[in-house]
């Protein structure tokens, strides 16, 4: 009987914790909403396939993005025209990231909870109603990834060194 009852305590301990985490993201997503207004959706060209890591705010970058869906780490494909970086997500929301907000393109190893060999994440930084964030991705092809910088250096009128 005790060992049983140990059983049910544990299970509903973690039971307890689970809806604590859960309702700990859905508050900070809604207060999150309320300062992020909706981003743009994407353009209609996409093709270069990734990884979609996280979205976190440039000066807090362990503070992960929730609003709008932007949560959760997926697959994606980029699309890069005059109109910016489109990003598609899988069975997520999709969204455009406008190429006159963003601030730079960087590499790095790591991100919120990612940490990759090094620079193995494309990080994105740009601002959206002037909140600065950085957006990564992971490129699992090389080629992808330099056809990507490529197209993103011609975009923005610079060259690739």
């Amino acid at each position: 009987m005790t060992r049983e009852l140990i059983s049910f305590l544990m299970i509903l301990m973690v039971l307890i914790f689970a809806n604590l985490v859960w309702f700990s993201v859905i508050r900070k997503r809604r207060e999150q909403e309320i300062s992020l207004p909706s981003f743009l959706p994407p353009s209609k060209s996409a093709g270069l396939e990734t990884l979609y890591v996280a979205t976190v705010f440039t000066d807090r970058p362990l503070d992960r993005v929730w609003a709008h869906g932007l949560g959760v780490r997926g697959k994606a494909s980029l699309g890069i025209d005059e109109s910016g970086i489109s990003v598609h997500r899988q069975g997520e929301t999709s969204f455009l990231i406008p190429l006159k907000d963003v601030k730079e393109s960087k590499r790095s190893s790591a991100t919120i909870d990612k940490g990759v060999e090094g620079d193995g994440l494309e990080v994105i930084s740009w601002a959206h109603n002037g909140i600065f964030l950085e957006t990564s991705f992971r490129f699992p092809d090389p080629e992808v990834r330099q056809a990507f910088q490529i197209d993103f250096h011609k975009m923005i009128g610079a060259t690739l060194g």
